[in-house]
């Protein structure tokens, strides 16, 4: 039996925004769990809503969140607090402040985000030495909600290292060895 390294993820209807948000949600939890060094790359950053938390089975995780729908960037957030290291790379689009603000203002290392611009920017991922969730959709609330959006789930190995160096050679990031 082999494994598929990739799946592939439509997001054009509820069905769609469900297995996003689900993957998405489940994958950030596992960085906070197993901190990761994540790569954040899109145009326009808003927030949305990703995990739900209503029944409270994600209370052993974060029991602050509480009953409810806990957002983006609140997961990012738990994310740098258990110990990952986050290069944020976005245009210089006024849109994009108040999601950077939010994440600046709660984390408590200032070091651990590393917020990096391109005007010339049109790539999107999240990408962490495990996987690399790439494809056609903004990190905002359209991108999620929507807009008709493709993204592709790749776990192979070859593919999350080419992408970490393209993204270190365009971008720089945080030297993770200090």
């Amino acid at each position: 039996m082999s494994m598929r390294s990739s799946r592939t993820i439509f997001i054009n209807n509820k069905f769609g925004i469900r297995q996003l948000k689900e993957t998405l949600s489940n994958l950030l939890v596992g960085s906070c769990l197993s901190p990761d060094n994540l790569w954040l790359v899109s145009p326009w950053l808003t927030d949305f809503d990703l995990l739900d938390n209503r029944t409270g089975d994600w209370d052993a995780l974060n029991p602050v969140w509480g009953t409810r729908i806990v957002k983006f960037s609140e997961l990012l957030i738990y994310a740098i607090e258990s110990g990952c290291k986050l290069n944020l790379v976005t245009n210089n689009d006024a849109i994009n402040d108040a999601f950077e603000q939010r994440l600046l203002q709660k984390i408590d290392d200032p070091g651990a985000l590393k917020v990096m611009k391109s005007e010339k920017l049109h790539t999107k991922g999240l990408l962490t030495p495990s996987y690399f969730l790439a494809g056609s959709m903004n990190f905002t609330y359209s991108g999620t909600h929507k807009n008709e959006e493709q993204l592709v789930l790749n776990l192979d190995a070859d593919a999350i290292l080419e992408a970490k160096l393209e993204f270190e050679n365009l971008y720089g990031g945080i030297d993770y060895e200090k």
